[in-house]
């Protein structure tokens, strides 16, 4: 079977189009329902380690609420937690480049982390939030970042 690369939104093998699995919508539908939850277990339990492998996991709606009317909504691509120890994980695919990714990144890190209290919650319940970035391009220069 022979594919033409490209970077649109199909894959063309011999005369079959298939949806690029790395286009946002793609991989949402692959990742993120829990018909697929296997398969967003076998990616996750790929990447983690050890002590965070996960057999069970519930996949939790991307849409981190707005604690005030003037925040700024995050929605993610997938958002799930372990069912046996609570540690969240949060996946974003990125294929375009863009100014202060990694900004947005932490904000949508730190919200998953810091909505799992309310106001009368204690730090300690916070449990484990792990963000993975499948990213096609280079997000940090490390010949600029040496200075750290």
């Amino acid at each position: 079977m022979k594919q033409k690369a490209s970077k649109t939104k199909r894959l063309k093998y011999d005369d079959v189009y298939m949806i690029n699995p790395l286009i946002d919508i793609a991989f949402k539908k692959i990742f993120g329902v829990e018909a697929n939850s296997d398969i967003l277990i076998s990616l996750l339990n790929s990447i983690v380690s050890e002590e965070d492998q996960i057999s069970e996991i519930e996949i939790l709606n991307p849409y981190n609420e707005r604690n005030f009317k003037k925040d700024k909504l995050s929605i993610l691509d997938v958002k799930a937690r372990n069912k046996h120890t609570g540690t969240y994980f949060l996946v974003e695919m990125q294929l375009a480049d863009e100014l202060d990714y990694h900004k947005r990144g932490l904000y949508g890190w730190a919200r998953v982390y810091s909505n799992q209290i309310g106001a009368r919650g204690r730090c300690r319940d916070l449990k484990r939030t792990i963000a993975i970035h499948i990213l096609n391009f280079t997000a940090i220069d490390y010949e600029k970042e040496k200075g750290w």
